[in-house]
Parts: structure tokens; sequence; C-alpha cells
């Protein structure tokens, strides 16, 4: 292989920047990012019920961040990880640094897990929430008259997240795969943890496909 000129991969570098999609960089971060050390695990309770077909979860926690792990990096999103016990200051230091879905200081089948995710476009709205919840996984809303819904009781400063959306969602339907239904039941006033990253430089195939 021929080395190219530093004048030609300088070029090229420039136009990527430039076309580079800018909704992670639009975004705004946590204007303080919490440290776990500073976090009363006490201000992450919450109450919250999150269901597939007729199995339901009560869930007492809930862990919000902000993170760019969809997409390849290049679309930042609200991740609101729910738990059915509480949180204690050690879960909290192990979530900032690793994956939320789980409780490292606890055994596996100790505790019940689900996420419900709000995808934020450039102007800070929500475009699309997916939820998971007992290995199931599903978008529940993208539609104009959805977003509308989960928008009306929605508020995010860069550092706290409030939100209080109520509903359910036939999942699978249009798909080979057999239907199932998501119902949630949150309302969150919590801080919000920054686990935004440097972007990704390629792509990571199926974190953004799920079920409809």
């Amino acid at each position: 292989m021929c080395p190219q000129s530093p004048n030609v991969f300088a070029a090229v570098l420039v136009l990527f920047l430039l076309e580079a999609p800018a909704y992670a960089e639009n975004v705004p971060k946590a204007k303080r990012i919490p440290l776990a050390a500073d976090v009363d695990p006490q201000l992450l309770g919450t109450q919250a019920t999150l269901a597939v077909d007729h199995v339901t979860h009560s869930m007492r926690s809930v862990f919000a961040s902000l993170t760019n792990e969809f997409f390849s990096g290049e679309v930042n999103a609200l991740r609101l990880d729910f738990y059915d016990v509480p949180l204690t200051k050690g879960d909290v230091a192990d979530l900032t640094e690793g994956d939320p879905s789980t409780l490292r200081q606890r055994s596996y089948g100790d505790y019940s897990w689900g996420a419900v995710t709000l995808f934020l476009d450039a102007g800070n709205h929500i475009s699309q929430v997916n939820m998971s919840l007992r290995g199931y996984a599903c978008t529940v809303a993208w539609k104009k008259d959805e977003l509308e819904q989960w928008m009306k009781r929605f508020a995010y400063d860069g550092e706290r997240l409030t939100l209080r959306n109520k509903g359910s969602y036939r999942c699978g339907e249009a798909t080979k795969i057999k239907a199932f239904t998501l119902s949630w039941d949150v309302n969150v006033d919590a801080p919000v943890f920054d686990r935004v990253k440097p972007a990704l430089s390629k792509r990571n195939p199926g974190t953004q496909d799920v079920v409809r």
C-alpha cells in the first residue's frame, strides 16, 4: 500500500468531521456530573411498574444516565434502569462505571431489572422510546402522537430528569415472532449521571434494532 500524503489525510479528516452527525454534541451534558460518593441512594428511589404480558414488576429504584451507547455514539439517549430493590452506595458506584443492567455486588436472580430508553434529537426532544424487560425489547413510541404523549410530562435540564408516563404497547404483531405486550407506569425525578463516551468510529450492529 502506498503511503498517502499528510495533506490528503488532513483533507479526508476534515471532510469526515464536517459530515458527521452532530446529535451527540447538541444535547446538553450534565451541568454537574454526579459522583457516586456524593449521591444518597435514597434519592434514586422511585415507584414504577413495568410488565410484559401479565407479569408485573414493582420497581423501587432508578438509575438515570445520559449515554451514547446506541447508534454508534452519534445520538444521545436518557437511559432509565429500574430495579426492584433499593440501591446501595456500592451499587451506584458500579453503575456509573459498568453495565447498568447488572448489579455486580448482587447475585443473579436476587433482583429484577428493566429499562426505558429515551432517544434525544438535536433539539433535546424525545425521538424514540424503547423498553426492555425480562429478555423482551420493543420500540414503544416513535410516531408523532406517541412521542407527544411522552413529552407532556418530561423535563431534562442537563442535570435532572423528571418524567411521568403510563401506557402499554403491543409488540411484534407485524413480525413472525410471537407478539407480546409491554406496559409501564413510571414516575421519575432523579439526577442524571453522565455516561457519554467518545463517539464510536464503527457502527455497533444490532443495538438499535428492536421489535415494533
